[in-house]
């Protein structure tokens, strides 16, 4: 378990891997899910299964030698925020926007993470 002061973010590409962080809470993240980790949250990742695990491993920022915080014990170790999933199978394009079922325009986009909890998922819209 240890504390980054930056955000981490996983995007798994093959196998899976499992997050806990500082107060129990666990996540299984297949092919294209995305783990996102806020600066200053308790947390740690496995590859769980039989397969070897690939993945794009992202710091928002450049973080500072021997900034990061190694903890001992079993926790818990609380925090304002916590580890989120969002699974690729759960953003679906949506076709409602204006022009975008016209060709020629961005027909849907889609957030994979963002710092807001009520907002990482999908957000859709389109560009004339």
């Amino acid at each position: 378990m240890h504390v980054h002061s930056v955000t981490e973010i996983y995007v798994i590409l093959k196998g899976e891997a499992e997050s806990f962080d500082g107060v129990g809470n666990k996540h299984r993240a297949g092919p294209m899910d995305c783990l996102y980790i806020p600066a200053g949250v308790p947390h740690g990742v496995r590859t769980v299964g039989g397969e070897d695990l690939d993945l794009i491993w992202l710091h928002d920022a450049i973080e500072r030698l021997e900034v990061s915080v190694y903890l001992d014990g079993p926790g818990p170790f609380p925090a304002d925020d916590e580890v989120r999933l969002v699974k690729f199978r759960d953003m679906i394009a949506n076709w409602e926007g204006e022009n975008a079922k016209t060709g020629g325009n961005l027909r849907w986009t889609a957030d994979w993470v963002s710092a807001d909890p009520g907002r990482h998922g999908y957000r859709g819209g389109s560009r004339g």
